[in-house]
């Protein structure tokens, strides 16, 4: 596949009214007509103050009455007082403290929103384990990949910067070592690890295929993925594929019939190109990996997985390498994560 783009410098790899009349204190107390001071008065002002209040509370008892049976909906006509209704009670209310402390509710809802997040989010306590298969030389020196060793550079300095034991990296490996590696990470225990990230970096062909150092082929899906999902010790852990190669060259092949079985959940594939396109380099690296890496090495807190390869589309095609040429890349992610996973968390204090 090198040799086809030999040629060119780069090679191819988002208020309501109270239903209650409020009573005047002075009009209501005493009759407008009423203005006699004697004895006989004071006794009369007193019958008087008698019936006025019992007055009150007859119209008081009657302005219920009424809006309980407008309430219930047993009244008819158009009723005098307005309803009163009761605010319905909410969770959020209930939780609420009083106004005199507000400190404790702001409390609480940070912490039921942070154990939320803990519940949405991978656990990434402990160290990743970082697995390389990095195909720069071949058999067929034409095949010959210029420029990938800065990709492997790259890859070195920025997970310095994160929790990660030390890098297992496979150079030139043929296809049966490909698979002697693959068969051990099927049996190793991952008990003390917190995720899964594998890096591969080759010549491809359709159907996610990868070439080896003796000019064989091997599969990302069969070969590499499966032997990853098989492993027990890494059931519920994050596993994250980030492939830099070719995927084809736009000719229709017949659909693989190879059956495999295991879970493919938790799985993130980083993949440099669309299916059936060309992946490019030159001898600063693949755009694709440089451009990834910086992506994620840039990341904050605030940063899940699956926003990498938003910002990537964004910023691959005006990558100036790419200016002038009638070229172009569209990195690609497929995953079956089922948390948020934020790989700021696995960062160095």
């Amino acid at each position: 596949m090198g040799s086809a783009f030999s040629k060119t410098k780069s090679k191819s790899e988002s208020s309501r009214p109270s239903a209650v009349s409020t009573f005047d204190s002075v009009n209501d107390a005493v009759p407008a007509n009423y203005s006699s001071p004697s004895r006989k008065t004071s006794f009369n002002s007193s019958v008087t103050t008698f019936k006025v209040h019992r007055e009150q509370t007859q119209t008081y008892k009657a302005v219920q009455t009424a809006t309980t049976k407008i309430t219930s909906g047993t009244s008819t006509g158009s009723p005098r007082y307005s309803p009163v209704y009761k605010r319905p009670l909410t969770l959020a209310q209930d939780a609420q403290p009083s106004i005199g402390s507000p400190k404790i509710g702001r409390q609480i809802t940070n912490g039921s929103q942070q154990i939320a997040n803990r519940a949405d989010r991978y656990d990434l306590k402990k160290k990743a384990y970082v697995l390389v298969f990095h195909h720069y030389e071949f058999e067929n020196k034409r095949d010959n990949r210029a420029g990938s060793m800065k990709d492997m550079d790259k890859i070195k300095a920025v997970l310095r910067n994160y929790r990660t034991e030390q890098l297992k990296i496979h150079s030139n490996c043929s296809l049966r070592s490909v698979r002697k590696v693959m068969d051990d990470v099927s049996q190793k225990d991952f008990s003390n690890n917190s995720c899964l990230l594998v890096f591969i970096m080759s010549h491809g062909g359709s159907q996610d295929t990868i070439l080896a150092h003796d000019g064989e082929w091997y599969s990302l899906h069969e070969d590499i993925v499966e032997k990853c999902t098989l492993n027990n010790s890494l059931k519920g852990k994050p596993k994250i594929f980030v492939l830099q190669a070719c995927r084809g060259d736009a000719q229709m092949q017949p659909d693989s019939v190879k059956k495999v079985m295991s879970d493919k959940s938790d799985i993130v594939i980083f993949q440099s190109t669309y299916e059936g396109s060309v992946s490019w380099r030159d001898r600063e690296g693949s755009f694709f990996m440089q451009e990834f890496l910086k992506l994620l090495e840039s990341s904050d807190s605030s940063v899940d997985i699956h926003d990498i390869n938003i910002k990537l589309n964004a910023r691959l095609p005006h990558d100036p390498r790419f200016l002038g040429k009638d070229i172009n890349q569209t990195p690609t992610m497929s995953t079956t994560l089922k948390k948020r996973l934020y790989f700021n968390d696995l960062r160095r204090s």
